[in-house]
């Protein structure tokens, strides 16, 4: 793509705004840099830079001072969250969510001012998930389980563990099965604050010093690529990250060794894999506990070789593929406020619990759930309410009033005619 191309494109998008988004999406594009991994050229390279300063020159980002404006937008509430100028280059900035929401919904609107240019922005959500016994599968079905280490065998041994002593090393095995072959998948395991994972970089495998394992399969299986996830996973702080560009139909397994280190009992999270371009498309094991040192070991974890299928879950819900049964979502919720009790029905007025999702027809403030049920019945187009709890008693809060209503899903108090 020359500099030409993108000219063209820019006329054509001062023009029709339409050839703007196309434009942009170009840029990223190329930015992205080569997609080939046999193939390289330098000229490539070069002419990809010259394109990109071009394509800043056009928009106007060589030197802008742009200040970008991000507001988090509740109906015509709306609260700013940043609203920075980058003179020096990017920046990288960190939000708890409950700074953003109070429920697991949240709308951000981004805009510039001040000066004209481009502001790219990447938003990056950290999932960790919670502790449950058994493992979900939404097309992806992932167990995880962690052995002693047998450093002469070079393998794990023994049943799974949930509890061990310091200084000793354990070896975690995650296999994830796929029915079909699916590219671009992320498996991700949190470790327990105890565990410290190994890099593989800086340990060499016993398999490597034994039988010269590495340059065997770099020289001699070049011409054979079974698809299946990279041999050497990427070690962050939090988490030990496996990438696969594809993986064939079937069970794929990967390894890593870790050393208990800190003495407690700590959360295991689950093991999640999903696919990069439909993270709907995942899996998580099942989560564990683990004791470090002289503590009372935790239940052991539940392993499960062969999932049980659900045979089709409404509204996309996970499977659990222990029981064989679809998952509630409820169960899952992270917010104590929100989470439905056991066995609640739908109940009428303000014991009702959920969020409503639907146009809006009015918006103002009461002190209570029941006042605002008085304004929704007061107002014919009215089809249902819902009623933001105050954090203090008698303090007024958000009454929001719909004229039609979508979705209701567990939350605040709410109600739908």
């Amino acid at each position: 793509l020359s500099p030409v191309c993108l000219g063209s494109l820019r006329r054509a998008a001062s023009i029709n705004a339409e050839y703007m988004g196309v434009l942009n999406k170009v840029a990223n594009y190329v930015a992205a840099g080569p997609r080939s991994r046999w193939w390289y050229n330098d000229a490539a390279d070069v002419q990809a830079m010259f394109t990109l300063m071009y394509y800043d020159d056009i928009t106007g980002s060589i030197d802008s001072d742009v200040v970008l404006n991000v507001e988090v937008v509740e109906g015509s509430d709306r609260d700013s969250v940043f609203s920075e100028s980058f003179p020096e280059g990017p920046k990288r900035e960190i939000f708890e969510w409950s700074e953003l929401s109070d429920d697991l919904s949240v709308d951000l609107e981004f805009s510039g001012a001040e000066d004209e240019g481009e502001v790219s922005v990447v938003l990056n959500l950290v999932y960790v998930p919670g502790i449950q016994e058994d493992p979900l599968t939404r097309g992806l079905f992932v167990t995880r389980m962690i052995q002693k280490y047998d450093s002469a065998k070079d393998a794990g041994v023994g049943k799974s563990l949930s509890s061990v002593q310091p200084g000793e090393m354990v070896l975690i095995t995650i296999q994830v099965q796929t029915p079909d072959y699916v590219r671009n998948v992320v498996l991700d395991d949190y470790l327990p604050g105890g565990l410290e994972p190994v890099d593989p970089k800086l340990v060499k495998d016993a398999k490597e010093d034994l039988y010269g394992y590495d340059n065997y399969f770099r020289y001699y299986c070049w011409w054979y690529w079974y698809p299946t996830f990279d041999r050497e996973p990427i070690v962050m702080p939090d988490r030990v990250r496996y990438k696969a560009s594809a993986l064939n139909a079937g069970t794929h397994t990967v390894t890593y060794k870790a050393l208990a280190v800190t003495p407690g009992v700590f959360q295991h999270p689950p093991a999640r894999a999903m696919l990069v371009d439909q993270p709907e498309v995942m899996g998580m094991s099942g989560g564990q506990y683990l004791a470090v040192g002289d503590h009372e070991a935790p239940p052991a974890p539940v392993i499960v070789s062969l999932p049980k299928d659900c045979g089709g879950c409404d509204g996309g819900a996970a499977c659990n593929a222990r029981t064989g049964k679809c998952v509630d979502d409820n169960q899952f919720q992270p917010f104590d406020s929100l989470r439905r009790e056991s066995g609640a029905t739908d109940a009428e007025s303000c014991d009702v619990m959920g969020v409503v999702k639907g146009k809006t027809a009015k918006k103002t403030k009461t002190k209570t759930c029941e006042a605002c049920i008085e304004a929704c019945d007061k107002l014919d187009a009215c089809a249902g309410w819902s009623f933001k709890v105050p954090k203090k008693a008698g303090k007024k809060s958000k009454c929001q009033l719909f004229s039609s209503v979508k979705r209701a899903l567990a939350g605040r108090s709410s109600e739908t005619a």
